[in-house]
Formats: structure tokens, sequence, C-alpha cells
């Protein structure tokens, strides 16, 4: 932009300019006025055409291109003048830096009559839809005042950024919508309000996420808090959100469809969403390799962006040693996600009563077995099962642009636990309905997997397997899952997908044809278009080509290309505008730096000139020219416009003394870095002042004095002193709260923030967390809190800003969707009564209780417009019946089958009533369970009845001598629990057990057919941070089991376990845990505690990963005089002492101490302890803490190894 000199008069009281023009390419603007300085009047008037570039620079992330036709004037007194004319926008761009799409054919008239300026017919185009804008503004002199403008949007493809890396592009992915709008804004500057409704019409996130490249990603410090930005606090929100077809996740993680409406709150600096995004069930997950199919889920907002996480999720892992035994029907493992987004909480259960790091570390290494001991090469392989996904990073996405949908290394479907490993898996999904999986072992080339599954209809799938296994036997099964009765689930949805018929490329304008500079040709264009004749493509698929089209221009030097994907009909219709072509050079400097990668990255000219210049004057600092100078210009040559960087480095300098006398709350390596390093304090000293006192003041010193910088040379060398007087640091003088009708002394007292005090931003955000609290409890869910920092004198006052909103009661409670259900049964879970305050974050606590039934497939819990609100709660039941069967024939084992059923939601109670038969040639299984949900409002009651019968594994004598008769072991028995949470935090557990066992004795010619039978109590009170990992809290549990003769038992005891385990943070990165443990147990009427074999135990057992780790697992205590076997003990007691360090790159350590024993009678219950020192490795794992421990027995037996080695999942206690 060039401006033509400007001349200005003052003579008697009247001030009068020339015309000034404003050139910029090929726009003239024109500019001239007068003033009355007696009268206080003015008259000006504008006037031209405005090339909208010119005003880029004023744009930190966008940039403007078009035309603005100008005709305007102001005139009246200087306090009030008032304006007139038009302001006409033709064909205006505007472009976003990290959104994809540019705002394209901006046509509009901005009219301004004196009082009001007026929107005529703002229009414009995003994404293939209609934008318009129509409105008006009261005008107050200069200012603007009374808003009321209207936003509609109409078939808008939008794409906003959110994080990932998309396949095609490997750039930051983004979720891409379609949406209409209708919006409002309205108020006064400093008071806006943006109410209205958005339509999400399609929704869709489908780039891939490599758990791997977060695996090994490096550590960033946290980011500081944010500082509120006051033009968007001044926009209030009242906008509803609503998704017409369901939003789709299609990546390598997760393949599912969510529903949803959200009232948006709070401002366009902090948002605060209320409502639930609702997980259609039927969707998949996908985590190290194993899919996971979705039961239900949703993420509900209460004011916050970090959503309430509500999901469940099941899979089934067959072929498991389970207890020394494969079952290979294996184990169907539910996974129930909690808690938020940035603190999730995970439960782990399962149908085989594994313990929840039992699953993790078979969801992740594929072995139910924590430990892992005693092979080097074990642990080394697991360690391979774990972080073989970092390998798939670079080969996987080669092979997803080969047409398959999922590439993954997961770990084997072990089928023997000593030999664990890793696979490669292909998945193709080859239609909708029909999925093809290969995969092959790392470990084994001759462990092959093959899947085909074919779903018939959502909630019905058939599964055909062929495998085979390691030791060359095959298994072919086929089985389905079906839910019957249930909601009809939706199909699949395809996002927009159009059959194209032809693609072409054209100019700007529709017809337009395509011109394009030197240096690329059309055919170039083409080659990077996926879109053909004959192939479907949605306009997202389009939009993405686009962006290569883009992509390849600005490679080529047309930095400020726009490229807009059209779909008309079966027509794709790329128009290309390439705009100027750049080159640029750097003169007058030896060696200069590469400029390309950041001219090219600029969004337009202007920028492009002001980061060269900065990389080269950088450059220059650098090599100790700290009077350079750079000059940036634009010249033209030949077709295209050339950015020249002309040097002059001065000489050449060197920094022998760079001091900040004075300063003593901030650093010198700080005050440098605030003033932009010594260089800028040498070439820009009243810039780098300002910068220092900046960062003064962001530490609270109000009143800090920096300079005049002082910089002296002598021989080459220079010498900078700048002087700092720092005064006192201030405090919070004063806490004021403006808007809140609320007695000031009950918030004051609420936010904990006494004057006087150094200001905490932590604390200032709990203050305002506790406010929002309040308000949200009394019923005012449009709440609004905003904190100021006000100097006063050299102190501060920080004020709270309270926007209450209007108070919400409930209203009349309506229940929807109930077919079998009672309705008195879910009301017993509705803790609203009419007339009460609404707390919005109460309705997702219903529709957690609800859930949490069982007996509900979907449940929504919202409230109407208006106080007193309606609240609506819309029941889905699930489906009545859930049937189960899997048939199976292996070549060595012979046939298998299993069927399981369950009844839900029995005659409208609630009830669940279950049965499972599972049949083998080596077994016979049969199980029936009733769960009763919240019973008497206590908790859930679930009891459960079993028999199994075994053929005992045992070796035939050689011939001639016949086979011997096999031997069959039965167990049969009962169970009874309720797990009670009215007493949080404690949890309490409860109930009766009953188990037979009959087996041959090798002895008598009956069998064996011992009975144990008893009650148990626990009582678990858990604060602890992390289950895996915890830093701070505690662990309380105590559990009492009494075994009786009157209960059924055949043996007469008492049984106590109890463990406590602390943990002390130190700092960031130390932290101390200890655990102590003890169990004690005694006969009645001088029996024994049975412990007949490891399977048949009532006994202690102690020694291995997660007791003392300097003995094998279960080894300490006495052992069989024959066998050497151990036989546990009727008393135990283990101590843990550790010293867990946190390090860089997700890395850490331990050192510890263990010490234990197992005593054979309480009796013998002394300090004979068997002790053990070590250490251990710790990685922070996408599924986890790993840990690696070497333990070093200091009392070896004869049976004792020399040190251990464990592998595994979470610390050890």
């Amino acid at each position: 932009m060039e401006v033509s000199p400007v001349r200005m008069r003052i003579e008697g009281g009247q001030l009068s300019a020339d015309a000034v023009t404003l050139s910029a390419a090929g726009g003239a603007f024109h500019l001239s006025g007068r003033a009355d300085l007696v009268h206080r009047t003015m008259d000006a008037t504008g006037k031209g055409l405005l090339e909208l570039r010119v005003l880029s620079p004023l744009l930190e992330q966008a940039s403007l291109d078009g035309r603005a036709e100008v005709d305007v004037s102001v005139s009246g007194p200087l306090s009030a003048p008032a304006s007139r004319g038009t302001v006409a926008v033709r064909d205006a761009t505007l472009r976003v830096r990290e959104v994809p799409q540019a705002m394209t054919d901006i046509n509009g008239t901005l009219s301004l009559d004196g009082r009001r300026i007026t929107l005529q017919q703002m229009t414009g185009r995003l994404g293939a839809g209609e934008l318009s804008m129509t409105g008006s503004a009261a005008l107050a002199g200069l200012r603007i005042v009374d808003v009321d403008v209207n936003l509609t949007a109409r078939n808008a493809a939008f794409r906003y950024p959110v994080g990932g890396i998309h396949r095609v592009s490997n750039r930051l992915a983004d979720v891409k919508t379609r949406l209409d709008a209708d919006l409002k804004l309205t108020g006064q500057p400093g008071d806006f309000q943006l109410a209205g409704d958005v339509k999400v019409r399609r929704a869709l996130y489908d780039a891939d996420i490599f758990i791997g490249e977060g695996l090994f990603a490096p550590q960033v410090p946290p980011a500081a808090a944010p500082t509120p930005n006051r033009v968007l606090k001044a926009v209030a929100l009242n906008v509803t959100v609503e998704t017409e077809n369901p939003a789709i996740v299609r990546n390598n993680l997760a393949q599912v469809e969510a529903t949803g409406t959200w009232s948006v709150r709070g401002d366009l600096d902090e948002p605060a969403p209320f409502g639930r995004l609702e997980i259609v069930p039927g969707g998949k997950a996908f985590l190290q390799g194993r899919q996971f199919d979705i039961i239900s889920g949703s993420l509900t907002y209460t004011g916050t962006t970090q959503p309430q996480i509500s999901v469940q999720a099941e899979t089934q892992i067959r072929n498991v040693r389970i207890r020394d035994e494969v079952d290979p029907d294996g184990v169907v493992i539910t996974v129930t996600v909690g808690g938020t987004l940035d603190t999730p909480t995970i439960s782990l259960a399962s149908d085989q009563g594994l313990t929840e790091t039992e699953l993790a570390s078979l969801i992740a290494t594929g072995s139910t077995d924590t430990t892992l001991s005693t092979g080097g090469r074990i642990v080394g392989q697991q360690a391979v099962a774990l972080f073989a996904e970092r390998f798939t990073r670079d080969v996987a996405r080669g092979l997803l642009d080969l047409g398959f949908d999922q590439v993954d290394i997961q770990p084997e479907l072990l089928s023997r636990e000593a030999d664990p490993g890793a696979r490669f898996t292909f998945t193709k999904n080859v239609s909708a309905r029909v999925t093809f999986v290969y995969s092959f072992g790392l470990n084994s080339p001759e462990a092959q997997y093959y899947q085909a599954q074919f779903r018939i209809r959502p909630g019905r799938e058939a599964l055909v397997t062929v495998r085979r296994l390691d030791d060359g036997s095959y298994t072919a099964g086929l089985g389905q899952r079906l839910q019957l009765g249930g909601p009809a689930r939706p199909a699949p949805r395809r996002q927009g997908q159009t059959q194209l018929q032809e693609v072409k490329l054209e100019g700007a304008r529709a017809g337009q044809p395509l011109e394009l500079g030197t240096g690329v040709t059309e055919a170039e264009l083409r080659g990077t278009v996926r879109a053909r004749p004959g192939r479907t493509a949605s306009y997202f698929d389009l939009q993405d080509d686009s962006d290569r089209i883009r992509q390849l221009l600005v490679q080529k030097g047309y930095l400020e290309a726009v490229v807009e994907p059209v779909r008309q009909g079966g027509v794709a219709v790329f128009r290309v505008r390439p705009g100027p072509k750049y080159a640029w050079r750097v003169e007058g400097m030896d060696a200069p730096p590469d400029l390309g990668a950041l001219i090219l990255a600029s969004l337009f000219e202007e920028e492009a000139q002001e980061k060269g210049r900065q990389a080269v004057l950088d450059e220059l600092h650098r090599r100790g020219y700290l009077r350079a100078t750079v000059d940036a210009s634009v010249i033209l040559e030949g077709p295209g416009r050339t950015l020249l960087f002309s040097v002059k480095p001065g000489p050449k300098l060197t920094v022998a003394e760079l001091s900040f006398p004075g300063a003593a709350a901030l650093s010198a390596k700080e005050l440098e870095a605030a003033a932009g390093g010594a260089a800028n304090l040498v070439a820009n000293p009243k810039e780098a002042e300002r910068g220092i006192k900046v960062v003064y003041r962001d530490h609270q010193y109000l009143t800090a004095e920096v300079g005049p910088t002082k910089v002296a040379e002598q021989g080459g060398q220079l010498h900078v002193v700048v002087p700092v007087k720092e005064g006192p640091k201030a405090v919070v003088a004063e806490v004021r709260f403006e808007g809140a009708a609320r007695p000031p002394d009950e918030l004051q007292k609420l936010v904990g923030i006494a004057p006087g005090a150094a200001y905490d931003a932590n604390a200032t955000s709990l203050g305002v967390q506790r406010l929002r609290d309040l308000y949200l409890r009394l019923g005012h869910p449009a709440v609004r809190v905003t904190p100021e920092l006000r100097p006063t004198g050299t102190d501060l006052a920080l004020v709270f800003r309270v926007t209450e909103g209007e108070p919400v009661v409930v209203g009349p409670i309506t229940i929807t969707g109930l077919r079998r259900t009672r309705e008195g049964l879910v009301r017993g879970q509705i803790d609203l009564k009419q007339g009460e305050p609404l707390d919005p974050r109460r309705l997702s606590e219903i529709e957690r209780r609800l859930l949490d039934l069982g007996i509900f497939a979907r449940a929504v819990v919202v409230a109407g417009a208006g106080s007193p609100a309606p609240i609506t709660v819309q029941i889905e039941e699930a489906a009545p019946l859930k049937l189960t069967y899997d048939l199976r024939y292996n070549n060595q084992e012979g046939g298998s089958g299993l069927v399981d059923s369950e009844a839900v939601n029995l005659l409208g109670s609630g009830f669940t009533l279950g049965g499972r038969y599972r049949v083998g040639r080596q077994l016979r299984e049969t199980r029936f369970s009733l769960h009763v949900p919240s019973l008497w409002r206590i908790g859930d009651l679930t009891a459960s009845v079993f028999r199994l019968r075994e053929q005992l594994v045992q070796e035939n004598p050689p011939p001639p001598t016949p086979p011997t008769e096999p031997l069959l072991a039965v167990q049969k028995g009962l169970q009874v629990q309720q797990a009670v949470h009215a007493f949080h935090p404690v949890d309490v557990l409860y109930g009766y057990r009953f188990k037979q066992v009959t087996v041959p004795s090798s002895i008598f010619a009956i069998p064996i057919t011992p009975k144990v039978a008893g009650i148990d109590a626990s009582a678990v009170l858990n604060t602890r941070s992390n289950i895996l990992d915890p830093v701070h809290g505690q662990f309380y549990s105590i559990t009492v089991s009494l075994d009786h003769s009157a209960l059924g038992s055949d043996f007469s005891f008492i049984k106590g376990y109890g463990q406590v385990f602390l943990t002390h943070r130190f700092s960031d990165s130390l932290t101390w845990a200890h655990g102590y443990r003890v169990g004690l147990a005694a006969g009645f009427n001088g029996q024994r505690v049975p412990g007949f074999t490891r399977e048949f135990t009532e006994r202690f057992r102690a020694g291995g990963a997660n007791s003392v780790r300097g003995y094998g697992t279960d080894l300490l205590g006495p052992r069989d005089e024959l066998t050497k076997e151990p036989l546990g003990g009727e008393a135990v007691i283990v101590l843990n002492q550790e010293l867990r360090f946190q390090g860089p790159r997700s890395l850490g350590g331990a050192v510890f101490y263990d010490g234990g024993n197992v005593f054979d009678r309480i009796k013998d219950l002394g300090l004979g302890l068997r002790h053990t020192l070590g250490f251990g490795l710790r990685y922070q794992s996408a599924v986890g803490l790993v840990r690696v421990d070497l333990g070093f027995p200091l009392q070896r037996g004869p049976l004792d190894r020399g040190y251990q080695i464990w592998f595994g999942l979470g610390q050890a206690f």
C-alpha cells in the first residue's frame, strides 16, 4: 500500500487537510476533511476503491481479498459526529489459517444514514453452502449501540481442526460438518448475546489416531492458563445445537455414530454446554487390535467442555489360560468408562471373575498373568506386544492407502502363556455388512488366523472363524450374538455420497476457463485429484482433493491460491484462483537462510514479507551483526512477484556484558527473553524495555520501571546495561463481586481468597468454579462468572463479574418410552421435586442411575424451556432377551458348543435372569444367575448357581495295558452378593457362597467330596488418584469370611484379611508409597483351614510380583516335604516400602523394600520375615503404567533363585 504526502494547515482555528490517496493493487481511496477547533465540529469524506488485502496485516490468523467501494462522510460535533454513505463489498474472500475452506463470494452493502448502520443483503459462500447476514445497529457518534443482526447459514460445509493425524493429508485432522444455522446477535458493545439454533445435518471425523505416536512423543510443558479475551467474553451465548443425523466417527480406533442436543450458554471465550451426546449402540472401538462392541454410551455436558463419559463396550477373547487351564471359549470382557475426558475412569469386568489387573494385562498383552516371571525372553516378547504399535505408524499408513481399512499389531490370542507375542492384523471391510480379517503371528509365522464376520443386521451378528494354532491344529467356529425384541438399530449411513459422472477444473467463476501461471500445468493439478468419473464421493472427499490442489500450487509459489470444490449433481467442479506467483531472494548477505518453508506457510504477501525479514534479521543477529537492518520490498519480475530482502549488516559485534541492575524477582535469562534478546536491546531498546515491563506486570510488579538502556561499544564489544526498579509486588487488596444478588460475605467465604494475599491464578480459577457451582445448585443454568484484575495504585482489586441469568425451577416430570418397565422403578431413580431449583447437572446423574439399572438401552433426561421447566425422561428399553451361541470343532479336541441367554427386566421389575450351558468332549458346565438392581435402594444383588464337570488329564499306560477309565471332577455351588454404595465414600460388599468339589481319590474307592460354605463381608475405602499409578490418596480394605457347618460347610473357620496402601507425593517427580497387609485364619474345634490343592484352598499365599518380589509366585511359607509344593498358611504378613521417581519422556523408576512371610498357624506368626531389596523401571504407556521390577532375596533358600524379574501393568500396590 502506498500513501500520498499528507499536508495539513491550521488557520483561524480551522484545521484542514489536502486529499490523501491510499493506493494498493490498482485501487485508490481518497480521504479529505476539515475541523473547526473553535466550535469543535468536523467534516470529512472518504471515497474510492479500497483493496481489502491491505487489511490482512491487521488480522492475526486470517487474510482478506476483494474490493470495497467506499463513499462515506462524517460531519457534525466532535462529541457525536454523524456518519452517512455506503460501503459496498464486492467479491471478497476470507481465509483463516487453520480452516481449510475459504469463505468466498462475499458481497453486500453497509448503509449509514447518520443514526443507524444497516447490513443490506450481505451474502457469501462457505463449503458450497449459502451464508447471509442482515440487520442494523444504532450509531452514537462513532460508536455502535443497539446491535440487532441476523446470521443465516444453509447447507454450509465446515471443517474445524481438532487433532489427530489425517491418513490422507498427514496433517492436523478436523471434524467435517454440514450445517444450517439461524443466529441472532443483539445487545451493546461489551454486553452482546448470540442466540439461536444450529442444526448439524452431517458430521464426520475420519482421522486415524496412532497411539504409538503418543507413546513416544516428547514431553511438552503444560501451557499457561489462557488470558481471558475481553472481546469474546462480551458475547454471551444462548445457542441450541442439534444433530439431524448421527455424527460419525470412522477411523482406526472407532466406528461409531452419535446423536444429541446441546444448549450452549456461557460466552464465546468460555462456552458452557449443557446436553448429551448419545453413542448409538452397535458401534465398534478398537484397542490394541481388539474389537470392542459398543453396548451403550454417552457424553454428558454439564457446563464445561469436559463432558462426563458413560460408555460400556465388550469383547470376547478366546483360548485364554485361566487358573492353569485353557478355556477355548475365553473371556467376555466388559469395559466401562466414566469420569471426564481429561480424567477418565475405566473399570473392567468379565464373566470369569478375573481381576481388573488381569483383564488389563489380557487386553494389552494377551495374558492374564500380570507377573510373567523368570524369563528374559518372556519379558522381551511381552514388551514387544505392548510397544510394537510404534512400528505400525509408517507401515500402516502405506497399507491403508492400498485399501485396507485397519492395520494393527495386536497381542496374540494366547493359548499358552509361556509363548506370548504380537500379531500383525489386516482388516478389510468388504461391504457394510461383511468384514474379512487376516492375521499372522510375529513370533511364529505358522500361527495364522482367518476370520470372516457377516452382520445380518445391527444387533444380530454371525461370526465365522477359521484358525490355525501353533501346534498345527485347526479350529473352525460359528457363532452368533442376538438381541431379541429390542429397538431396531439404524443401518450404517453414508455421508452424502454421489456417483461422479465428470470432474472439471475451472477458473474462479462458474464456466470461466482455468487460467494458470508459469511452472504448473492442468495435468499436474489433475494428478492430485482422487475423484474420478464412476467413483462415489462426498463433498468432503472433494474438499480433500481441493486441499491437495492448493498444496501443489503453494509449493509452486502461489501462496495466495484459493480452490473451492463444488458438486453439481454428478459433476465435481474445482474452481481455481491461483493468484500471483512469488519468488524470493536475499541481497547483501552471504549464505542467507532458507526462507522457503516460512514464506510458503504464509497466508498473504505482507505476512511473507514480515516473516522473511524477521528470519533474515534473526540469522544476522546470530552471526553477530547486532546493528543489521533488513528492508523488505516487492518487485515485479517476469510473470510473477519477487520478495526482495535487502541487507545492511553493519559491523560485527559481540555482547560482552548484559546486565539488569536492580532486578531480583526475575532472572537475567527471563528478562533477556522478555526483551527479545540482546540484539533487540541494541537495535530497538524502547520496544525491548516495553517487553520487560510487560513480563513484570504479569508477575504483579505494577510500578516496575525499566531503562533507559545503556549501550557502550569498545573494540567491537558491547556492554549493555538495563536499569530496573522493580518496586513492591502487588497484592490483592480487595475482592469484589459485581452483578451478584447474593450477600458479598457469603460469596467471599465461598471463594476463599482473603485480601492481602498475593494473586494466585489457580485459587482464582477455583473460586470461579465454586461460584458457578453455587449458582447452578440454586437453579441458574445461564450463570457466567468472569474474573478481572484491576490495578488500584500499587496493588490489585480482584473482581468477580457475575451474570446470574434467570432462575429456573423444576416443572412437571414426564416419562416416555416405557413398554414393560414399571413407572415406579424409573421414578424411584429421580430425585427431583417439582418447584425446587433446577441444577442441570442433576439431569445427567439421573441418566447415569437409570442406565446403571442395566435394563435400558437409552435414557435421556432433558429440561424444557422456561420456568418451571418441564422435565422429560425419554426411555428406550433394552432387548428383553439376549442369546449367544457358539459352535466349534478342533481336529484334535473334537467339537464343543456354548449357549448363553439372558432375560432382561422380568415383569417390568428390573430383574435379569441368565443361563449358560457349555459342552465339550472334556467338560460340561451349567450356570444360572439372577440380577436385582438397586434392591431396597441399597445396592445391586446378584445370585448365581453353577455345575462344572471336567475330565482330568492323565497319562495312559503303555500298550498292551488297556487305557484307564477317565477321571472326572465335578464342581457345583452357588453365590449371592450385594454391593452397597450408600455409605460413600466406603463401598460394602457382602454375600453367601457354597461350593462342593467331587474329585476321585487315588487311595479310596469312593471320591472325595469336600464342601466349603460361608458368608463374606468386605469394606473398601479408596481415595487414590489412579488405580494403576496412584500419586496421592489412600486405599483401605478389610474382608472377613466365616465358614461353618451351620452354613453347609465341611470346615468351620474364620478368616480376615486387611490391606492399607498409602501414597505421599513429595514433588512432581517423587512419590513415597507404602503398603501393609495382614491375614489371619483359624479353624474351630481344632480344625485346620482347608488347603488340598492350589485350586481348592482357603489358605493364604504370598510371594511374587505384587507382594514380596524377591521370591517366586506363592513360594513363601511351608512346603510339602515330598513335592516341595507350597502349602500356604493360616497367617500372612506383607510389608512394602517404595520410592517412585517420574522422569522425562514418560519414563520413571523405583527402588523398593519388600518383607513378608506365610505362617502355618497363627501361633507361628512372628518377625521371621523374608526380605527383598530391588529396583524397577516404569513407563507411562497408552494402556497404563508398564512396570519391570528386579528383586533380590536377602534370605535365599535352597529352592530360591538369586533374583526375580517381574513384568506387569500398574504399580505393585
